[in-house]
């Protein structure tokens, strides 16, 4: 069986290497002898980026979303790459911005919107006192859909210290974030939904439902 491809990284905080290995297999379950991705746009950069999410882009190829910490704090970032392992057409090297918001975003989460695009839902700092979770959509050319703004949108204004999101496809372009969000007893799970064109879903609270 030919190998995977190898890839290099170093932590820029302690110094340390750490690899990673990518293959790409064939519906019959054989090894795509053709692809080869390179090596320097795959690389995700710090121990962070270790926690990525791969998600198929309905065309053959992925989405690879990752918390890029080696900016003073954590972020996200997208790379989305054809079906050789190549980066896209239009997507630059190193991948795009998704929220590069002050103070710090991490505790990704990420699927399919199911219309070539992707869903990203993660925690926030950038009040600068309390966690938040945000969402965002992008579409297959690396900007935000239509009717989402830059940067995300919070996904249940008014919330007391949001974490652990994680995010599911409603079939219509649009999605539902779930999250632990602390209240006067303890933790509680709740959810929201959000359309694919950026709004709060008929009949939800914007506060979500536990």
């Amino acid at each position: 069986m030919a190998p995977g491809k190898a890839v290099g990284c170093v932590d820029i905080r302690t110094g340390s290497t750490f690899e990673y290995a990518a293959q790409h297999l064939l519906p019959s379950g054989a090894i795509d002898e053709g692809w080869v991705p390179d090596t320097s746009n795959c690389c995700l950069g710090s121990p962070e980026g270790i926690r990525e999410h791969v998600i198929p882009d309905g065309q053959g190829g992925f989405y690879a979303a990752w918390v890029h910490s080696q900016r003073d704090e954590p972020d996200i970032f997208l790379q989305r790459f054809n079906d050789c392992g190549v980066v896209a057409s239009g997507w630059p090297a190193g991948g795009r911005s998704v929220c590069i918001a002050p103070e710090s975003q991490y505790n990704l989460a990420a699927c399919s919107d199911g219309q070539g695009g992707v869903l990203l839902a993660w925690q926030d700092f950038r009040d600068g006192h309390s966690s938040t979770v945000y969402l965002q959509r992008i579409a297959g050319d690396g900007t935000p859909a239509s009717g989402w703004p830059e940067g995300g949108m919070v996904s249940a204004p008014g919330g007391r210290e949001q974490a652990a999101p994680h995010v599911a496809p409603d079939g219509a372009g649009g999605g539902v974030v779930f999250w632990l969000e602390r209240d006067g007893t303890g933790l509680a799970l709740r959810a929201q939904r959000i359309t694919g064109d950026g709004i709060l879903a008929s009949g939800w609270p914007q506060g979500g439902v536990t």
